[in-house]
């Protein structure tokens, strides 16, 4: 998607809701700019913690950045047929951090 940050739509996602020193504009898909200003934890499964997600209301998605997933966990970002996972020597195994859904 080539986001460089991760980004949800839905405030009830987020914990520890911030706001950003400076707001940043981000470009949608269509050539739309948003203004964002808050930021926070996303909490994904028991294990699974992201940290400095963006809070992007109107957005239609949420996207995680591969970047960001692999410099926070210190990790590799893997697509298969199944879905996506992150593993590593971090890791005691590799982590699912997403599924295949309708193609």
């Amino acid at each position: 998607t080539g986001a460089s940050d991760h980004m949800v739509s839905d405030r009830s996602l987020l914990s520890n809701l911030k706001l950003l020193d400076t707001p940043i504009l981000i470009t949608l898909p269509n050539g739309n700019k948003l203004k964002v200003t808050q930021y926070g934890d996303l909490k994904i499964g028991h294990s699974l913690t992201f940290h400095n997600t963006l809070f992007v209301p109107y957005f239609h998605f949420n996207l995680l950045s591969v970047k960001r997933l692999s410099e926070q966990f210190k990790c590799e970002v893997v697509f298969s047929e199944h879905g996506c996972f992150l593993q590593g020597p971090s890791l005691k195994r590799p982590l699912e951090v997403g599924k295949i859904a309708q193609g």
